[in-house]
């Protein structure tokens, strides 16, 4: 069930890959963990709650409809906590999945059977510390939050990562912070769920999304641009 090896307490470039197939997926958040390192966080722990060793180095799960989620704790146990911007098709089939974080750009992308799922997504943190933890395959820390289904073929590695994240706001990647990048983010308006125009990473597109595209697009194209643009 976890291997008590602090080795893999990787905490800057890692790649993660791994053979699964759900057979259910429970819609709580942070159920549906395929594997996680990291100690126990509570109340009844002890000082143990206040140690930065305990932090997550990583956790991988999967979302109710099927998003990738890759999370890890930094300082006093606060999540950084990165979701696919697009769902895997079949999550009851198998299929070989892999993560790759890059320590450098601070960013993390999600592979299904050797296809990126989605974008390049940016990190604001990496973790921090993790050195008193284990690996859990199919649970979270302490056989919570577990994965109901099949893992097999699990692979950690401290590899170098490159990855070139996305800027904030460029929903096309073209590069530029533009016209077309509002016109992706207006259909996204009033939506909910994972997704690039969710920029304050609430759960869904509203007003304070619309607040921050707003100063990303001052900020790359000019004082007063955007009201010019609308």
């Amino acid at each position: 069930k976890h291997v008590g090896d602090n080795n893999l307490a990787v905490l800057g470039d890692l790649t993660i890959s791994f053979a699964a197939k759900a057979e259910t997926l429970d819609p709580l958040a942070g159920d549906n963990t395929l594997l996680a390192f990291g100690g126990a966080h509570g109340s009844a722990n002890g000082s143990l709650n206040l140690q930065e060793s305990a932090n997550h180095a990583y956790k991988v799960s999967l979302t109710a409809s099927g998003n990738l989620q890759m999370a890890w704790q930094f300082d006093d146990a606060s999540w950084e906590t990165i979701v696919s911007n697009e769902a895997v098709a079949d999550p009851f089939a198998w299929h070989d999945y892999e993560i790759r974080r890059d320590g450098d750009s601070q960013a993390v992308a999600f592979f299904v059977d050797g296809s990126q799922l989605g974008q390049i997504l940016p990190a604001e943190r990496l973790p921090t510390g993790g050195g008193s933890g284990s690996l859990y395959i199919g649970s979270g820390v302490g056989g919570a939050l577990d994965f109901d289904g099949w893992i097999d073929d699990v692979r950690l590695a401290n590899d170098p990562v490159s990855l070139t994240p996305i800027i904030l706001g460029d929903f096309n990647s073209s590069g530029a912070i533009d016209g077309a990048d509002w016109v992706l983010f207006a259909e996204g308006l009033g939506t909910s769920g994972p997704s690039l125009t969710d920029l304050n990473g609430d759960g869904s597109t509203g007003h304070l999304d619309y607040l921050i595209f707003r100063e990303i697009y001052d900020q790359h194209n000019g004082t007063g641009a955007f009201a010019y643009l609308v």
